[in-house]
């Protein structure tokens, strides 16, 4: 398993994902560079889809951690799994602006030379069409 990141090399998509969801420390990494290529993958190495499929990864093997206290430092899983939901939740709102904000596409001038095309209406009964 490996960790990559660099500062001073933030144009692949696999760096872009770590600094996306903090996982720039390679002393204590979160997610392994196969595990965040996966995501890559999965989503066409679109980085945003991929942070959230990370994020949802990690918020996962935080769910599996408990509380632990040790001489007087105490480690909550409650403050690791609020932040990264926040974090989650910020993402997928990006996300959304990110959809809002595509152009819409029409396809009536593609349909409509086609002879076997039916509007949506007389599929719905409001016109006739024999």
């Amino acid at each position: 398993m490996t960790f990559t990141y660099a500062i001073s090399n933030l144009t692949t998509p696999l760096a872009q994902v770590r600094l996306r969801i903090g996982d720039t420390d390679s002393n204590l990494p979160l997610l392994e560079d196969e595990e965040i290529n996966v995501a890559l993958a999965t989503h066409a190495n679109a980085v945003l889809p991929a942070a959230i499929a990370c994020v949802r990864l990690i918020l996962a093997r935080i769910a599996r951690d408990v509380d632990t206290s040790h001489a007087g430092i105490s480690a909550s899983r409650d403050q690791k799994t609020q932040h990264f939901r926040d974090l989650l939740q910020m993402l997928q709102d990006e996300s959304a602006d990110d959809l809002s904000t595509t152009p819409e596409i029409h396809y009536t001038g593609a349909v409509s030379g086609d002879a076997d095309y039916v509007p949506l209406a007389a599929k719905l009964g409001r016109d006739r069409y024999t």
